[in-house]
């Protein structure tokens, strides 16, 4: 499924870290100390590490941030693709950290993260963003951070955070997309309620916090027309001469287009390229996009 190398980024610190699951289906996030180059370990310490027993929906994208000057992850809501998704409370339970993008330290810099989940147990205190399927990758741009959350079978996600020191819920799963996940799969009786509570006195149950708290994607695709299936993310362009100037790029893992979103005025291009497909990374290199695909190869594909 998804196991092995799933993500890796360096700091200017002579560290840097890696995302891998290992062959108990254990999500692991380890912090490698290096003197000189990458080839000069020195010590390697695990931050953190979550056990998966469905073997999907890991997230576990690693992303050095300029902005905080410390590692941001991601983590899948490690639920399976069947229709019991949709009653998964870990993306709201903010005592655990599947379904979140989590910062790895300097906890006390988020300040607003609501008590859900075990009444027993404390909320994490570095929760940036939650209320997610599968945020598969993030890209920091300036102050602001992408993320390119995998929907189930209707809805892909482009979400965009300003950078502050509240925490966001990002609405699954109550929310796929733009919709109630209760309209999408026609559940009339949907309700997380009697599995899942919220501690604050603010709100009289947890869907009133859902629905005063719940932050939308900037941009949204549907599966058809397609094929599509899951969102790939992606990188922005930073150029002042560039047309494609504040573009945010990303693709999907089987249609064979690169899409873009504009982030100062919501344009957004489709750019068809043929005999290319399984995509399963996107970014920027000199005014080029480049891609890797699952069958091992990385493509560099020139814009119009």
């Amino acid at each position: 499924n998804e196991d092995g190398l799933l993500g890796f980024d360096a700091s200017p610190y002579d560290h840097f870290m890696i995302s891998y699951v290992n062959k108990d289906r254990v999500l692991i996030f380890e912090k490698y100390y290096y003197s000189g180059d990458f080839k000069n370990i020195t010590s390697s310490e695990i931050l953190i590490q979550e056990q998966n027993n469905t073997g999907v929906h890991y997230g576990g994208d690693v992303l050095w941030s300029d902005h905080y000057d410390n590692y941001i992850i991601s983590i899948g809501d490690f639920a399976s693709a069947s229709s019991n998704a949709i009653y998964n409370t870990r993306p709201i339970d903010t005592t655990v950290y599947p379904g979140k993008v989590i910062l790895l330290d300097d906890a006390d810099i988020i300040k607003n993260i609501p008590h859900t989940g075990n009444k027993e147990s404390l909320p994490k205190k570095n929760i940036l963003a939650y209320g997610f399927r599968n945020p598969w990758k993030l890209s920091e741009f300036r102050n602001y951070l992408m993320i390119f959350d995998v929907g189930m079978n209707v809805y892909e996600e482009l979400n965009i955070i300003k950078y502050d020191d509240k925490s966001k819920y990002f609405g699954w799963p109550y929310f796929e997309g733009i919709k109630t996940t209760s309209d999408i799969y026609n559940d009339i009786d949907y309700d997380l309620g009697s599995k899942i509570s919220i501690y604050d006195s603010k709100y009289e149950n947890l869907e009133s916090f859902v629905l005063d708290n719940s932050t939308f994607p900037k941009f949204t695709y549907t599966h058809v027309p397609g094929p599509r299936s899951a969102i790939i993310g992606g990188d922005v362009f930073d150029n002042f001469n560039s047309k494609y100037n504040f573009n945010v790029f990303f693709t999907d893992f089987i249609s064979e287009e690169i899409m873009s979103y504009n982030i100062t005025n919501n344009e957004v291009n489709l750019f068809p390229i043929e005999n290319i497909w399984g995509l399963t990374s996107l970014i920027i290199y000199n005014e080029q996009i480049v891609v890797s695909t699952l069958s091992g190869e990385i493509i560099f594909i020139t814009l119009p």
